[in-house]
């Protein structure tokens, strides 16, 4: 492990030579965001660099240099942590490109609920429909859904009444994709262990996550 102390300078993109190990990639329309994004926001994340018999390696921020010589940047903020083998120097890489948390969908929401999505999706590696996809967790109103507030959990295992007017409802509502996909794995594992399996795939559904419900309650 490199205890030495790393050490910030600026310097000159072209001096920056690329690791041959780097498996991330951005298209041209990725790569332009970032290049707005610079010229919005600024170089606010210095590129992480190694010192090599060749010269300074980048570690992390290899799409940054290339921003960085399309803008004609002089200089731009290196941090270098000295003399660092291959394996840890790869591994440094991977962790650089990797995301350890994940975004509280509410609160996201809320976060891009006063911002310009137009502008966002000029600077940020998400377009317009992505972000309406996040706001739309804030659509739901249960208040709305009476087929679930007026349902009646203590006798929903009495026999069906017979009513030949309408015997379902539909709804929908609105979920960020993980968690739709989330929702869906749990209804049809609930519905592959119960005699909900032979209906209609909606009403089976419906079923399945109201006996759910009725469970958890």
């Amino acid at each position: 492990m490199n205890t030495k102390e790393p050490k910030f300078a600026m310097m000159p993109p072209s001096e920056l030579t690329e690791n041959p190990w780097n498996t991330n990639h951005l298209d041209k329309i990725n790569m332009d965001k970032l290049v707005k994004s610079i010229l919005k926001l600024g170089f606010f994340t210095a590129i992480v660099v190694r010192e090599t018999e060749h010269g300074f390696e980048i570690i992390g921020g290899a799409h940054r240099k290339r921003a960085a010589i399309i803008l004609n940047l002089e200089t731009v903020p290196v941090i270098s942590l000295g003399h660092v083998s291959d394996e840890q120097a790869k591994v440094m890489s991977l962790a650089d490109n990797a995301r350890y948390g994940n975004d509280d969908a509410t609160e996201l929401a809320n976060l891009l609920q006063d911002m310009d999505a137009a502008s966002l999706s000029e600077i940020l590696p998400i377009d317009e429909y992505d972000i309406e996809k996040i706001l739309s967790v804030n659509e739901i109103n249960i208040e709305d859904i009476d087929t679930i507030t007026d349902f009646d959990f203590d006798n929903y295992e009495k026999e069906e009444k017979k009513e030949t007017k309408k015997e379902y409802d539909t709804i929908t509502f609105s979920l960020i994709p993980n968690d739709a996909e989330m929702i869906k794995q749990k209804i049809q594992k609930y519905i592959n262990s119960t005699p909900f399996s032979n209906k209609k795939p909606s009403i089976a559904a419906g079923e399945a996550l109201m006996s759910w419900f009725a469970k958890d309650l």
